[in-house]
């Protein structure tokens, strides 16, 4: 699982939101407990990770610590974009149904992406911790995260009202409005091509470098996407492409290619 990957499951969940948000079948009980599970296990797993980085008191902090800390900020904030997307998407489907089922899932496990936010926050923020060159490669991704965060959850901003999960509430309506209106509608072919040839320039396919945490990522996303309506995006006309068996369902391109990436992007 790498964070390409993670971002790409986001923009599923986004283009099949109003799909998810209006069926009458609710969402599988045991896709919800599976997402919260492997998500509060890869909470204690993120925290313990940050533990283990370098104190201040560190005098010298090596290259393996660096690159460490660097994988594991991206792979925070990366996952953060899915939280908030599908987060958004629960409490929409609540809404529209009235009906409070998911609230208190999607709000526990965002709370606790929060807690994690902050801890890189921190980080970037020490310069006695992560040095000015990498804390910058982290931010600019984090800025990128931010601004598709907003994207992706803009049409349920304004088509539900939700706009718990958002960053900047303006430009996630203005994107809803301007950058990608059909997708009120729905799946959307050129939408979906467009969007993840967007992502495929603003998140890196670097692979996760905890293989613990790399699981635990591939489990919360079987599991939000266990709950989509896959079979959508083939009536819409969406590009089909191969997916790695564990997953079994079909993804864009990137999802057969794990290859490395350098750190500064």
């Amino acid at each position: 699982m790498n964070l390409r990957q993670t971002a790409e499951v986001a923009a599923l969940a986004s283009m099949l939101s109003e799909c998810i948000v209006s069926a009458q079948e609710p969402i599988a009980t045991s896709a919800l407990h599976a997402y919260w599970k492997s998500s509060q296990l890869r909470l204690k797993c993120w925290f313990a990770s940050l533990r283990a980085c370098p104190s201040p008191q560190a005098t010298v902090t090596s290259p393996y610590h660096l690159r460490h800390q660097v994988c594991l900020c991206r792979e925070i904030l990366v996952a953060e974009l899915l939280t908030r997307v599908w987060s958004t998407v629960l409490l929409a489907r609540d809404a529209f149904h009235s009906q409070n089922e998911c609230q208190q899932l999607a709000r526990h496990v965002f709370n606790g992406q929060m807690e994690a936010r902050r801890e890189v926050l921190k980080l970037l923020a020490d310069s006695s911790r992560l040095p000015a060159q990498q804390a910058s490669v982290v931010d600019r991704l984090r800025r990128r995260v931010e601004r598709w965060a907003d994207m992706l959850v803009g049409p349920m901003v304004v088509r539900h009202g939700i706009s718990d999960f958002v960053i900047d509430l303006d430009r996630a309506k203005e994107f809803a409005q301007s950058a990608f209106p059909s997708t009120f509608d729905g799946p959307n072919a050129a939408v979906h091509q467009l969007t993840f040839v967007g992502l495929s320039h603003a998140i890196p396919r670097t692979n996760h470098s905890d293989e613990a945490r790399t699981t635990l990522n591939h489990a919360v996303a079987r599991s939000v996407l266990a709950a989509l309506p896959l079979h959508e995006l083939a009536c819409s006309g969406a590009p089909r492409c191969s997916a790695p068996k564990p997953l079994g369902v079909v993804l864009p391109t990137s999802w057969s290619k794990p290859t490395a990436e350098p750190m500064n992007e």
